[in-house]
């Protein structure tokens, strides 16, 4: 579509708007002013928001997966890749322990439909683990939360960052001080 036609659509949209008295709409231009500007031999973009519509950006700056992309192109494999995504859509909002259904895993990590279950946790689920446990120090832990017959149709995801670990630790070594008798500490 040319940019006439664009225009001349819009305008038809609009006027098809107007002609019903029922209907009400507000429209807001977000970045009122784009601003392309080099300084010191950098290119910066210069926007400029009007105050309405900040909220409406802060919000969706809380519903969308936040993560470092230098670490999930770290990963080699794509099951990690997409695993480290998924892992993290859940995790930044702090839930460190979820459930997935399978079939949606599998369709998510689009791993080839005719291999089985245990294929799927060998050659995508524990490579995944492995390689970020590995190169992005997350911990994540998966086991069978629902099954139909033998099948496996739904597992539990729990997570753990390094720091997370870190802290296990000390309230494992915290809980294990506080029920030693002092002749038990060494000096």
């Amino acid at each position: 579509m040319r940019c006439s036609q664009y225009a001349q659509y819009q305008t038809h949209c609009l006027s098809g708007l107007f002609q019903s008295q029922e209907h009400k709409f507000d429209y807001i231009v977000p970045f009122p002013r784009v601003r392309n500007t080099k300084l010191q031999g950098k290119r910066y973009l210069e926007l400029l928001m009007l105050s309405d519509v900040v909220p409406a950006f802060v919000e969706l700056g809380k519903r969308y997966t936040s993560y470092s992309l230098k670490l999930m192109l770290s990963l080699s494999s794509i099951y990690a890749q997409r695993m480290y995504e998924i892992i993290m859509m859940f995790y930044g909002r702090g839930q460190k322990v979820f459930t997935y259904e399978v079939s949606k895993l599998r369709e998510a990590l689009n791993y080839p439909p005719e291999h089985d279950y245990f294929d799927f946790k060998r050659k995508a689920l524990l490579v995944a683990q492995q390689e970020m446990l590995q190169k992005v120090n997350l911990h994540f832990d998966f086991t069978p939360s629902k099954k139909v017959g033998k099948g496996v149709v739904e597992l539990r995801f729990e997570v753990k960052s390094a720091q997370d670990l870190i802290n296990d630790d000390v309230e494992a070594d915290l809980l294990l001080a506080k029920t030693m008798q002092p002749h038990e500490v060494a000096p």
